[in-house]
């Protein structure tokens, strides 16, 4: 029989918060068994990837959540309908109406393969987004490499996706794990979400996020002792995928790009994507004087806040070179956030975020392998985030 291996993916949990006093049950943990102090996520928003099928960014082409095809967006066919969709959203300029129409959309569409929730990308955009690691460049799912692939058989009712619902809380998830151990299955991939959302609405450092890793802290203490009371031993792999960093100032880019794109002498050249923390160009026409005075203007407002990434340069900072991800990027500095952005409401308070150049602590996760016949060993030197997915792999190879 071989080794089963349950993985516990907890969102946002910085390599930092593994303290005495913080995470007491996690931190005596690392004393005892195998703990990676320091992991580097690659740039942009797709660990999973990185985790489960062990290629950074470059190597998997998964670099953010959506990616410029209109050849594999869920919606190219419905392009005049969505942008009539979009048309009426702006008539009403009510969210309430806003958040109906895309939850229509989320439920007529949700089956259909590729498919999406809209979140807040504007209709008229639609058929022109497709899913990368969830659905366009699904490694997780297909290729040979996968963990999903290398395991005799994955439980995958606890984990998450972009493109399905994450159904339950995260004491559910666990507790659904507990439950299915004995089950014939040797990898149990589960999600971990509480960190993410309170950092995003509280911040990283704030009150509400140290009581939310103790309280977190005890129920993994609980999950860890369940599990271990298996006759299969189970390994356990605890795993931060990145930090997160106190939000300092908001920009609006849409605004800028919406002034260029009514220029007549503009035409319409330019179409954009907003991550939280960059945001994506692509032109019609690559005219370089329309580039260049975009650039210019951003420039001229946000100088300081962030800067461009030329198409020539992607490869320098882990960024794929392909189509999918823009002719040309502009990078926010740490703690800048574009708002309105394609995720979050102008109105919504944030005030922690993620996904910028990895450069500190507070961008770094961690990893810890537990269980019963794993030596203690310490590795503080920086290492990759995807030595997660060499060591899940090196267990999963074990015979018990």
């Amino acid at each position: 029989m071989k080794k089963k291996v349950i993985l516990v993916l907890i969102d946002a949990c910085r390599g930092d918060y593994i303290s005495p006093e913080k995470t007491p049950f996690l931190f005596n943990l690392t004393k005892t068994n195998k703990y990676y102090k320091n992991l580097v996520p690659s740039f942009g928003f797709c660990e999973r990837t990185e985790i489960i099928v062990g290629l950074d960014s470059l190597k998997s082409n998964c670099f953010t959540a959506f990616g410029f095809s209109q050849e594999l967006s869920p919606y190219r066919s419905y392009k005049y309908l969505m942008h009539f969709l979009g048309w009426l959203e702006n008539l009403f300029n009510s969210s309430l109406f806003s958040k109906f129409i895309r939850r229509i959309i989320w439920e007529v569409f949700r089956n259909k393969k590729h498919a999406y929730y809209p979140a807040r990308i504007p209709l008229k955009y639609l058929s022109d987004f497709c899913l990368t690691e969830d659905s366009a460049l699904n490694l997780i799912e297909e290729s040979n490499m996968s963990l999903y692939k290398v395991a005799d058989g994955v439980y995958t009712e606890a984990t998450t996706s972009m493109s399905s619902y994450l159904t339950g809380s995260d004491q559910s998830r666990l507790s659904d794990i507990v439950l299915a151990i004995n089950r014939p299955y040797q990898f149990y991939p589960t999600y971990v979400a509480i960190l993410d959302k309170i950092g995003h609405k509280y911040g990283p450092d704030s009150m509400e996020i140290k009581d939310a890793l103790l309280k977190l802290d005890r129920q993994l203490e609980d999950f860890f002792i369940k599990t271990q009371k298996s006759e299969h031993d189970p390994i356990v792999v605890f795993c931060g995928d990145h930090g997160m960093s106190e939000i300092t100032e908001f920009i609006n880019i849409e605004e800028i790009v919406n002034t260029f794109n009514k220029d007549k002498s503009f035409k319409n050249n330019c179409k954009i994507f907003l991550d939280s923390t960059m945001a994506r160009f692509w032109f019609k026409t690559k005219n370089s004087s329309h580039i260049d005075a975009l650039m210019k203007e951003i420039k001229s407002n946000y100088k300081d806040q962030g800067m461009f990434i030329k198409r020539s340069e992607y490869k320098n900072f882990g960024i794929p070179d392909i189509d999918m991800y823009g002719d040309l990027l502009w990078v926010c500095n740490e703690g800048v956030v574009i708002s309105p952005d394609y995720f979050n409401s102008v109105d919504k308070k944030l005030s922690g975020m993620h996904g910028y150049l990895p450069s500190g602590p507070q961008n770094y996760g961690f990893a810890i392998i537990a269980g019963k016949n794993i030596e203690a060993h310490l590795e503080a030197n920086l290492e990759p985030l995807t030595k997660v997915y060499q060591e899940i792999k090196k267990n999963i190879l074990m015979n018990k």
